[in-house]
Protein backbone atom coordinates (compact mmCIF):
# COMPACT_ATOMS: atom_id res chain seq x y z
CA UNK A 1 0.00 0.00 0.00
CA UNK A 2 1.41 3.34 -1.06
CA UNK A 3 2.23 5.75 1.88
CA UNK A 4 -0.18 8.03 1.28
CA UNK A 5 -3.15 6.23 1.27
CA UNK A 6 -2.53 4.34 3.97
CA UNK A 7 -5.25 5.29 7.15
CA UNK A 8 -2.59 4.55 9.81
CA UNK A 9 -1.66 7.88 10.88
CA UNK A 10 -0.08 7.50 14.24
CA UNK A 11 -0.21 10.55 16.85
CA UNK A 12 -0.47 11.49 20.00
CA UNK A 13 -3.99 11.06 20.77
CA UNK A 14 -5.53 12.24 17.45
CA UNK A 15 -8.59 10.25 16.25
CA UNK A 16 -8.00 7.96 12.87
CA UNK A 17 -9.97 8.12 10.32
CA UNK A 18 -11.34 4.68 11.25
CA UNK A 19 -11.51 2.92 14.69
CA UNK A 20 -10.92 -0.42 12.56
CA UNK A 21 -10.64 -3.42 15.12
CA UNK A 22 -11.53 -1.77 18.05
CA UNK A 23 -15.41 -2.74 18.24
CA UNK A 24 -14.55 -5.30 20.69
CA UNK A 25 -12.38 -3.34 23.48
CA UNK A 26 -15.12 -0.44 22.72
CA UNK A 27 -17.59 -2.33 23.79
CA UNK A 28 -15.57 -3.60 26.89
CA UNK A 29 -15.55 -0.19 28.17
CA UNK A 30 -19.01 0.44 27.84
CA UNK A 31 -20.23 -2.37 29.80
CA UNK A 32 -17.34 -1.53 31.95
CA UNK A 33 -19.17 1.97 32.22
CA UNK A 34 -23.10 0.78 32.50
CA UNK A 35 -22.17 -1.97 34.84
CA UNK A 36 -20.11 0.48 37.38
CA UNK A 37 -23.05 3.22 36.54
CA UNK A 38 -25.32 0.16 38.23
CA UNK A 39 -22.90 -0.46 40.94
CA UNK A 40 -22.20 -3.53 39.55
CA UNK A 41 -18.60 -4.81 39.12
CA UNK A 42 -16.70 -5.92 35.95
CA UNK A 43 -13.17 -7.10 35.16
CA UNK A 44 -11.00 -3.63 34.79
CA UNK A 45 -9.16 -3.16 31.35
CA UNK A 46 -5.97 -3.18 31.12
CA UNK A 47 -4.80 -0.91 27.49
CA UNK A 48 -0.62 -1.53 26.66
CA UNK A 49 0.69 -1.02 23.65
CA UNK A 50 3.33 0.75 21.21
CA UNK A 51 3.39 4.20 21.00
CA UNK A 52 0.80 5.44 18.22
CA UNK A 53 -1.18 2.67 18.20
CA UNK A 54 -4.94 4.28 19.79
CA UNK A 55 -4.76 3.80 23.68
CA UNK A 56 -5.16 7.54 24.33
CA UNK A 57 -7.93 7.26 21.38
CA UNK A 58 -9.37 4.56 23.14
CA UNK A 59 -9.18 6.12 26.71
CA UNK A 60 -10.78 9.23 25.39
CA UNK A 61 -13.86 7.43 23.57
CA UNK A 62 -14.86 5.80 26.76
CA UNK A 63 -14.64 9.53 28.43
CA UNK A 64 -16.91 10.74 25.74
CA UNK A 65 -19.19 7.82 26.11
CA UNK A 66 -19.31 8.45 29.70
CA UNK A 67 -19.86 12.00 29.69
CA UNK A 68 -22.57 11.29 27.37
CA UNK A 69 -24.41 9.50 29.43
CA UNK A 70 -24.21 11.04 32.21
CA UNK A 71 -21.19 9.67 34.38
CA UNK A 72 -18.53 11.60 35.44
CA UNK A 73 -15.07 10.97 33.41
CA UNK A 74 -11.73 12.86 33.48
CA UNK A 75 -8.63 12.45 31.90
CA UNK A 76 -5.18 12.39 33.86
CA UNK A 77 -2.18 11.67 31.89
CA UNK A 78 0.87 10.03 34.32
CA UNK A 79 4.41 11.59 33.17
CA UNK A 80 7.83 10.32 33.86
CA UNK A 81 8.59 13.94 36.05
CA UNK A 82 5.92 12.30 38.66
CA UNK A 83 3.16 14.64 39.98
CA UNK A 84 0.16 11.94 38.83
CA UNK A 85 -1.72 12.81 42.41
CA UNK A 86 -0.99 16.22 42.15
CA UNK A 87 -3.00 16.41 38.76
CA UNK A 88 -5.57 14.08 39.36
CA UNK A 89 -6.59 16.09 42.52
CA UNK A 90 -6.52 19.14 40.29
CA UNK A 91 -8.85 17.20 37.54
CA UNK A 92 -10.94 16.06 40.34
CA UNK A 93 -11.46 18.81 42.43
CA UNK A 94 -14.06 21.04 40.46
CA UNK A 95 -16.44 17.86 40.23
CA UNK A 96 -16.14 16.99 43.72
CA UNK A 97 -16.69 20.58 45.12
CA UNK A 98 -19.72 20.98 42.85
CA UNK A 99 -21.32 17.57 44.23
CA UNK A 100 -20.28 18.75 47.53
CA UNK A 101 -21.98 22.09 46.87
CA UNK A 102 -25.17 20.58 45.46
Amino acid sequence: MERISNPFAPGAGAPPPEMAGREGIVEDGIVNIERNKRGLHEKPLLISGLRGVGKTVLLHTFRVYAEDHDYGATFVEASEKGGFLRSLAQELYPSVYAVRAW
